[in-house]
């Protein structure tokens, strides 16, 4: 009798944990995740915070393609650090405008995939490059290497270069900034005050907290497990609201006066401490390594002539004014007048290309939400880019 109880209770265990296997799998198709690291885009970094995820795939973001190189770039293949001959290397460096990102979740926008690898700026810009030279008969061929990650700010830029990206031996690197960095109207400092990716689990570390302990406890597992990885996703959410919402509010970036005669000097101040400070490392290293650098300010949909945008974008627009941009819009028209001597106070070269409609483009779609582009937007900026670029070239 105790025998067959025993093989009743077995057996009714592997049910369940076939059941609960089963259900979980349900579960995450439906989410269009499976267990591991597949559908992660990110992984964590011991110096950037986190970096882009090889192995990334899925169905409704990148059609089931891996758009992830193995060496952390935007590109189908690994880049050789060795440059041909006759070829002139840029990397391009920024946030998710860059990078090619879509609308996650429908909580505001409508939801939208990610762009694929022929649909990013640096893939037309590429393109728009090579041809013109063509037309010129300029024996020379451009590399454009997106080097961008969702999320970074002109610091990560820089640790990113001093990490691994001058073995690329770029020609000229080009920033695509703005929205991360360029209308913050704290003080604040760019390390102590980042909150995000690896910097959370330092806390958790160190303070040996039972979340953070259940969360890389259920990671681990997750790469064997359908009910694991959704435990992993929960155990995540709950320590990101509990244990990083503490340590992110801990930070308070002072908030500077918003009087029309400080804040322009206060913003100088900000700017210095910031995005300026990385550009300046940025340009020793350029005389180091021999490379030209370009800064071009990011396009926002909320800075766009309501008369170019298209229906689609100009319900973006409401919906990003409703959004609370409408209490930052002044502060950004400011700031973005303010950027131009900026940079030529520090002989750096800036283009201002934050609005990209105009009468030819007002029946295309531009934008997927307040600042990231279609693809149709994506090959705008290339085209307003190329030109810019292509002078310098024949320099």
């Amino acid at each position: 009798m105790i025998k067959k109880e025993t093989i009743y209770i077995l057996f009714m265990f592997i049910f369940l944990i076939i059941l609960t296997e089963f259900l979980s799998l349900f579960y995450l198709k439906t989410m269009d995740m499976t267990k591991g690291d597949i559908s992660t885009r990110h992984l964590y970094h011991p110096y950037r915070g986190h970096q882009l995820n090889p192995e990334y795939s899925r169905k409704w973001d990148t059609n089931g393609q891996k758009i992830h190189s193995i060496d952390g770039f935007r590109n189908n293949h690994p880049i050789s650090k060795i440059r041909k001959a006759n070829t002139f290397r840029i990397i391009m460096m920024g946030a998710s405008a860059l990078y090619g990102i879509g609308v996650q979740k429908a909580d505001f926008y409508p939801k939208c995939r990610g762009l694929l690898n022929n649909e990013t700026i640096n893939y037309f810009l590429e393109n728009i490059l090579n041809e013109e030279l063509k037309k010129k008969n300029i024996n020379l061929k451009v590399e454009v290497i997106n080097a961008a990650v969702t999320g970074y700010q002109t610091f990560q830029h820089l640790i990113y270069f001093n990490e691994c990206l001058y073995e690329y031996s770029p020609d000229m690197v080009i920033f695509f900034d703005g929205h991360n960095d360029f209308y913050n109207t704290k003080k604040l400092n760019h390390f102590q005050d980042y909150s995000y990716s690896s910097v959370y689990l330092i806390p958790g570390f160190n303070n040996r907290g039972l979340l953070f302990t259940l969360y890389t406890t259920s990671r681990y597992l997750s790469k064997f497990s359908y009910f694991f990885k959704v435990v992993e996703k929960v155990v995540e959410k709950i320590w990101e609201r509990k244990e990083v919402v503490k340590y992110s509010s801990s930070k308070s970036p002072v908030l500077v006066s918003k009087k029309e005669e400080e804040f322009p000097n206060n913003y100088k101040d900000i700017a210095r401490d910031t995005f300026l400070r990385a550009y300046l490392q940025f340009q020793c290293l350029s005389k180091l390594y021999n490379f030209d650098i370009m800064v071009f300010l990011q396009p926002e949909v909320i800075l766009e002539n309501d008369n170019y945008l298209s229906k689609e974008d100009a319900l973006r627009k409401e919906i990003t004014l409703k959004q609370g941009f409408s209490l930052r819009i002044e502060n950004i028209k400011i700031i973005r007048q303010l950027l131009p001597d900026i940079f030529k106070k520090y002989s750096i070269d800036f283009y201002d290309i934050s609005t990209i409609g105009s009468v030819e483009t007002k029946k295309q779609h531009l934008y997927m939400d307040y600042c990231h582009l279609t693809p149709i937007g994506s090959k705008r900026v290339a085209e307003l880019m190329a030109p810019i670029i292509l002078s310098k070239l024949k320099k």
